[in-house]
């Protein structure tokens, strides 16, 4: 299992282009565990298109003043009934409300990462279910 933590640097999903800086992103990620275990024969590490997808939140983030912080509320609804997470979170100096909807897909990352991107709209003002 490989996990990748983005959450201070979330990865773009507005389009096509989006999805070919992930996959090239989990490329190099593949290409580092290879030398990391030796592995030239393609033996221990899959290719990275073959890797499944089980899960990653979907998520936008909207600056606040940082003074807003303090009356913001944290907010988690059920993943049962098409939950979302809502909290404020400081990237650097800056303060921003984030909305999330945690999806597990289970698919392959070849094609995981495109039908999300069409499942649940995301453009870069806003993302709905």
């Amino acid at each position: 299992m490989i996990y990748v933590s983005c959450s201070d640097n979330p990865l773009r999903l507005y389009n096509e282009d989006d999805v070919s800086k992930i996959i090239a992103y989990l490329g190099r990620v593949e290409d580092r565990l290879k030398a990391l275990f030796s592995d030239t024969r393609n033996a221990i590490v899959p290719t990275s298109l073959e890797w499944v997808l089980v899960g990653c939140d979907i998520n936008k983030d909207i600056q606040i003043e940082p003074m807003a912080q303090l009356t913001s509320i944290n907010l988690q609804i059920n993943p049962a009934i098409r939950g979302f997470r809502s909290y404020v979170k400081r990237i650097d100096d800056k303060a921003f409300y984030r909305f999330e909807h945690p999806v597990n897909p289970t698919a392959p990352v070849s094609s995981a990462f495109e039908s999300l991107r069409k499942d649940v709209k995301i453009d870069k003002d806003s993302f709905s279910l």
